[in-house]
Formats: structure tokens, sequence, C-alpha cells
């Protein structure tokens, strides 16, 4: 870490490449370089960082350096982004732009890093594959992150678990050799030690070393067996199937996603778990419960974004390899534009498909005519991200036991404007109907076809009407329609009517409430009192716009 400080000192210096295997620490350390940089502000006036991933998203990139540097990017296309991330980064007279995760070449210009044109612009990167570093300019500057030794290795895992270790000297021996099968990787170190107590006992302690040793992973390219094996024992020792179902869900995200635990509340809050939960408060307190579980098992982290979590790569691959197989079958899969036999054609030649219980597609684009779809009879929870197809209903079949569907970041407006249902099978015990980031037009038609739904969710979506067909879904329990700017009409007693509705969010959305008139002409607006007459309404988030005598406009 002293020798990549250094190197960024260097004024000569314009690329720097940290590399080593999966686990070994290269984000830890970039997070604590970025920590150290703070206290040096004369070297840099901006650091920015973004996470590549395999999975290459150049908007996402762009997106990730602009914030930090107070820029919004529209909609424009990549390329027109492009251009204005380079005049804002060129205004930038010493700025670090690191580049963590990276698997193969990214194209500096095509995210818009004037790099070349740019003295005080560096480059810090971090990859697997010191081939990369070099391809990407990398030449004498590249750093290699060793495995811990032995020494360094037992101290970290003497922190993890508790030094009591020490004045146990039978239990000491297993833990030395527990260690060694973690190759000196500090997230197997800290995933293992983690799952372990000096309470468990010695038999406990070897139980979990001959697991260490014989449990191999299957199918993940690039992951070291001692790194598969350790979370794998930390995923066994959970303490219930339903942390275990937790730590599955996070999985269905895309790499290096911030997950919202909002998601995993609202997606999970079908299941067994809480059927005899009286409230939504009560689930999620739960999910909240089950997620610090998880993070004191190292197995979720912290993001930086309020009220989210993240999954490290490489344990989102264990989660993946676990997911697909017996008791909880997931299959998530993340494809380019170009499809082949890695895209639809892969997830049809998938085995066993009809017995999944999840499924998450990401970054899927369907261009041709598909003619044979998927039948998953078990299939409960259907997300679909980025997934565009003029067909949707189309690919997926027989659906009746789905309890969660989510369409995430899609324009679905001409595909409703068909006068489609969403029904994909018209799955009779849909609990869960997401349809967010979404562009969505007329939706009446779709609402009514899921009279058992008890949450429904338009958050950031684009859709001028909220339809009255929802008030007939009695069982709601949370609607939102968060941040969905172009809200404009919501009739008069559709909020009055959802009996059940605990959770009503419309900050940064709907304006037009009407006067407390008691009129039920359909033509009407919502009017507050429909909010705060009802009974079972426990979180209420809305903006409301006054005018004051003087004409003076405040928000409240």
């Amino acid at each position: 870490m002293n020798d990549v400080l250094s190197a960024l000192r260097n004024e000569k210096t314009r690329i720097i490449g940290i590399c080593g295997m999966g686990g070994v620490g290269k984000t830890t350390m970039v997070r604590e370089i970025i920590k150290r940089l703070e206290g040096t502000s004369q070297l840099f006036d901006d650091v920015v960082m973004s996470t590549v991933s395999a999975t290459v998203s150049i908007r996402t990139i762009q997106a990730e350096i602009a914030e930090p540097l107070g820029m919004k990017l529209n909609e424009a296309p990549e390329s027109i982004r492009a251009q204005m991330l380079h005049e804002r980064i060129k205004q930038s007279k010493r700025i670090l732009i690191i580049l963590d995760d990276v698997w193969s070449e990214l194209k500096l210009q095509n995210v818009g890093i004037p790099f070349g044109d740019h003295e005080g612009c560096k480059i810090l990167l971090t990859s697997r594959n010191e081939e990369v570093c070099k391809v990407m300019g990398c030449k004498d500057d590249i750093f290699r992150v060793q495995a811990l030794n032995k020494e360094e290795a037992w101290e970290l895992f003497r922190a993890t678990v508790s030094e009591s270790l020490d004045n146990n000297p039978d239990l000491s021996h297993v833990a030395k050799l527990i260690v060694d099968e973690c190759k000196g990787l500090p997230i197997a170190i800290i995933t293992v030690g983690k799952a372990l107590l000096p309470s468990n006992g010695k038999h406990e302690w070897n139980t979990a070393l001959q697991e260490l040793k014989y449990s191999l992973p299957e199918n993940i390219p690039g992951m070291e067996p001692e790194v598969y094996s350790c979370i794998k024992l930390s995923y066994d020792k959970l303490g219930s199937d339903e942390v275990k179902s937790y730590f599955l869900l996070c999985c269905l995200f895309p790499e290096d996603y911030d997950i919202p635990i909002e998601y995993l509340v609202r997606y999970g809050s079908s299941r067994a778990t809480f059927r005899n939960t009286n409230t939504v408060e009560d689930v999620r307190n739960k999910v909240h419960s089950f997620v610090g579980q998880l993070k004191r098992r190292y197995l979720l982290l912290d993001s930086l974004k309020e009220e989210c979590i993240k999954m490290h790569d490489i344990v989102r691959d264990v989660a993946i390899s676990i997911a697909s197989k017996d008791p909880y079958r997931f299959m998530v899969r993340s494809f380019d534009a170009e499809g082949g036999d890695g895209g639809w054609l892969g997830v049809q030649k998938a085995t066993n498909q009809e017995h999944y219980s999840a499924i998450s597609l990401i970054d899927f684009k369907l261009d041709e005519d598909i003619t044979d779809g998927l039948e998953c009879q078990k299939l409960e929870l259907l997300q679909l991200i980025n997934f565009y197809s003029s067909e949707y209903s189309h690919h997926f079949k027989r659906l009746k036991e789905l309890k969660v569907l989510a369409f995430l970041g899609m324009d679905m407006s001409s595909y409703l404007a068909s006068k489609r249902s969403l029904a994909l099978g018209e799955p009779k015990y849909l609990h869960t109907l997401c349809l967010e980031d979404c562009e969505l037009g007329d939706i009446s038609h779709v609402i009514g076809v899921f009279e058992n739904l008890e949450i429904l969710s338009f958050a950031r979506s684009q859709i001028s009407k909220l339809p009255k067909e929802i008030r007939d879904l009695q069982r709601l329990r949370i609607l939102d329609a968060t941040d969905c700017k172009g809200l404009e009409e919501i009739p008069h007693g559709v909020l009055s009517n959802l009996r059940r509705l605990e959770e009503l969010y419309m900050a940064e959305s709907f304006l037009n409430w009407g006067p407390a008139t008691g009129s039920k002409d359909e033509t009407s607006m919502a009017s507050l009192d429909e909010v705060t007459s009802s009974v079972h309404l426990n979180v209420v988030a809305i903006k409301i716009l006054m005018f004051r005598c003087c004409g003076m406009m405040s928000f409240f």
C-alpha cells in the first residue's frame, strides 16, 4: 500500500495497477488508500471510484464517476454522456479515477475519461488478471497483492474469532489446521472465523476442518477451492433456514449492486416465514435482524448507500452455486445484447428448470421471435432487470404459483399499450408486484388481474395516473409511488377504499391533493382526508404544496 501511495505521488506515473486473486484484499486496500488520501488534500482535488465488474456497463461506470463530481448525466446516448464527462474531468486540475475489479480491457475514451490529454488525471485499477493491467497501459507500476503468510493469517483469524484460543491448546491446534486450509486469503479466513466460536467445542471444529477439505466448487470459473469451501462452511453454519433463504435472495441482484434492504422485505414477505406476522413493520424488523446476522458473518457488506447492503462478488458466486441446488433452486443469469447460446437458449437448456423457485434475468435483450417459453410450475419469484422484449408473457408459461414479480429498469409502454396483461399465466397468489424505474403508460388493465396483491410499487417510474382499479385491491398493505414525477392524477376514493393499507409512499411525487369535500366524483382528485382517516396506516410519506397568504410557497 505504501508503494502504491508512493507511485501516486510520482508526477510521471499516469496509470497504476493492483492485481491479485479474488478475495486477497485488493478492494479493501483501495478503500484504505482513499482514506489516507483524504488526509493529503494536496495530492488530488478529486478522488472518484467505480466498480467495473465482469459484466461491464458503461452507463453505470459513467454515473458512478459523475456523481461525486456533482454532475448529473442525462439519458443521452453513451457517446454524448462520455463527452460531457470528459469535459467535466478536465476541469479538475488533479483527479484520481479508481476502476475496481476490471476483468478485461476497458476503453477509457468510451467512458469519457480523458486519459492521454489531461496530465492531471491518474488512473488506479484493480484486477485479478495482471495481463489486463498491462493491456490498460500499466508498465512498471503493477503491484501484486499476495496472500497472507502463516503468521499474518493466524493473527487475522485470532482477531476474528477471539484471542481466547491461546488458552485452549487442543482447539488452537485444529484452528491452525483450519487456517492452513484458507491458504492466506483474507475473505476465506474472515468468513470461517465468523462462523466458528471457541464455545462450539473441539468436535465441531474438527467437523468444520473436514468440510473445508472436501467441499469443492462446481463450475465457478476462477474460483479458488479454498475460498469456496470457506464461504460454503460459513453458509452451512447459519442458524436457520430463514437466514439462509435471505442470504440467497441477495444473489438475485447484479454483481456489485447496492441492494436495498427494502427489496428483501418486499420480496421475502410473501414467504411462509411471515404468514403469522401482524404488520409490514414486523417483517421489516425481522429482515433487518437477518441482515445483521449476515453482516456479522461477513457474508454481506455495508453499502455506501443508505439502507442498502452489498455482496462481495466471490460470495455471490458461491451463493449462486448453492442456490442452484436443493432446497432453493434459483437461476441467476446476466447476458449481453448478443444472446446466443449464453442467452435465452442457455436459459431454456438449463436443467430442472421446472423446479426453480426463483429466476433473475439481468441485462437481457431479445430481438427475435422466440417460440418456446419456460414452464416453471414451482416458480415463486421472477425478476427481470433491464430485460427487453416485446412479448414478456410469451417466454414464461404456467406460473400459477408466482408470488413476487419484479420488472426493474424497463420500457414497457409499448407492450402495455397493446392491452396485454402481465399475468404470465395469471398467477392466483401474486403477493408483490414491482414495476420500478420503468416506462409504463396506461396500466389500468393490468392491475385488476392480481386481486390478492399486498405490495404494489411504481417507484421512480414514468406514470401519469394511478388507475382507479387499485381500489379493488382489498389486501394491499404497501403502495409505493415514490419519485414518480409525472404522476398528476389519483382519482378520488382510490386510497380511502384500501382498508388494509399500512404504508403509503409518495414523496417527490403527486402534489395535486384535492380539498376534503367528501365528493365521490371520479373526476375529482384524491384528498388528504382519505389519507388521514385510514385506520391502519403506519407510514405516510407525501409531499404537500402549500400557498401562504403572502404568496410564498413552501413544502412540507
